[in-house]
């Protein structure tokens, strides 16, 4: 019985839009000590590609399934899945993006019906910190993560003498989540700006949102009622991503900080994000879409337009 070595993952590259991003999970070099669980995650990548949103310039393809370390594609071991696999044991750290999570669950699951010897400890704890894990805590096997690793976290790493290895599993998008009692039904960027940007700390009820909203050039009908704001905290991809590609543009136009209105309530979890909002009628939430469709008997997603 071979025992499986620590190997790190790290988690994603991201689309510029919002509505389009890839969820990845990352881990150190020596991937190919495990290579059973990278095949299984690749045959998951490929299930999940082919929308219509393009990658960031300079990306590799959209469609492609070949993990990247640091932007360099790299050629994947050829596994045969008809001969009876090494008997493997051991135990593998998981942390990271919880939006990933999902998948990561899933697919150790199914990693375990073939390899009931390997143990896997999954954490929730959100990209960034998931990204620092990889770097600097040997414990941790694999990393999920709902946004691009940066450059000083990539620095971080090489300087631990840690090489991240990515692997696209998956293409998410950002929803705007409504309880199902509300009659809110689209929202334009301004809106979206206007609702949980920066300059927005302290408006608490539509009326106001409405009227910032206006200021700023939007012709939305907000009507009345209060507003509570229910997003990821700040070391969440989801935050991140949100908040540098929905909220950046106008925040640099109007010559303020990029950051969400510091009286949100933040919640990590996606599935107790999903749950607050279907419990407040004047909830609004931000999560990943694969959430939101798989609760969209308790939740609705708002469409957001230019």
């Amino acid at each position: 019985m071979t025992r499986i070595s620590s190997t790190r993952w790290r988690g994603q590259r991201i689309h510029p839009d919002p509505s389009a991003r890839f969820l990845s999970v990352i881990a150190r070099h020596h991937p190919l000590r495990i290579s059973g669980l990278l095949v299984v995650l690749g045959l998951l990548a490929a299930a999940c590609s082919g929308t219509s949103s393009s990658p960031d310039a300079g990306s590799p393809d959209a469609d492609s399934t070949e993990p990247t370390v640091l932007g360099t594609t790299t050629e994947p071991e050829e596994v045969t899945t008809t001969d009876q696999p090494t008997a493997l044991s051991g135990s593998l750290r998981i942390t990271g993006s919880s939006t990933v999570e999902a998948i990561t669950r899933s697919v150790a699951d199914r990693y375990g019906e073939r390899q009931p010897d390997v143990e896997f400890e999954i954490d929730a704890t959100g990209s960034g910190n998931g990204f620092d894990d990889l770097c600097n805590d040997p414990s941790v096997a694999l990393v999920g993560a709902s946004r691009a690793m940066s450059g000083s976290e990539s620095a971080s790493c090489l300087s631990n003498g840690v090489l991240p290895i990515e692997l696209r599993i998956a293409r998410d998008g950002i929803a705007v989540i409504v309880n199902n009692r509300s009659d809110l039904q689209c929202l334009t960027y301004t809106d979206l700006y206007a609702l949980t940007g920066p300059e927005s700390t302290g408006l608490s009820d539509r009326a106001a949102v409405g009227a910032f909203a206006a200021e700023l050039g939007s012709t939305t009908a907000w009507g009345d009622g209060d507003v509570k704001l229910i997003a990821p905290g700040p070391n969440s991809g989801t935050y991140q991503l949100y908040v540098e590609s929905a909220l950046g543009p106008i925040a640099e136009q109007r010559g303020v900080g990029t950051f969400m209105r510091v009286d949100h309530r933040s919640l990590d979890s996606n599935a107790q994000l999903v749950q607050a909002v279907a419990s407040d009628e004047a909830a609004i939430g931000l999560v990943g879409s694969s959430y939101a469709v798989r609760q969209s008997n308790v939740v609705k997603m708002v469409g957001v337009s230019d």
